[in-house]
């Protein structure tokens, strides 16, 4: 694969991971908040089955960034261009991951323990 169709897809991923994590972390102030709260279902009820939408966004975001781990930190490349997508999107890909990584965390602990919570 070229360098700039692997910078387009790593683009892509990154902008994708954006994206889901953000709708991960309004799934959570949605949640909080009751809203689309169906009539029959408790306000503690409903922030808990936020947890669960949290952490499936959170997964595909990690999914997303996966191939991008692969093309931008395997050791047996060296080459000046790799390196440039490296300096390019690496602190951007560590920031998302961390991200994605606190919200299967948050997204759990709201999952099992959401009604406690709120």
């Amino acid at each position: 694969m070229s360098i700039s169709k692997l910078d387009k897809t790593i683009f892509k991923s990154i902008i994708m991971c954006t994206a889901l994590t953000t709708i991960s972390i309004i799934s959570i102030i949605l949640g909080w908040f009751g809203v689309f709260k169906p009539n029959t279902e408790g306000l503690d009820v409903w922030f808990q089955r936020s947890g669960s939408i949290t952490v499936v966004f959170a997964l595909l975001c990690e999914f997303k960034l996966f191939p991008v781990n692969n093309s931008l930190y395997i050791s047996r490349i060296h080459f000046n261009d790799f390196s440039q997508l490296k300096e390019k999107y690496g602190l951007l890909h560590n920031i998302l991951s961390m991200i994605a990584l606190i919200l299967m965390i948050l997204g759990t602990i709201i999952w099992g323990y959401g009604d406690l919570l709120r």
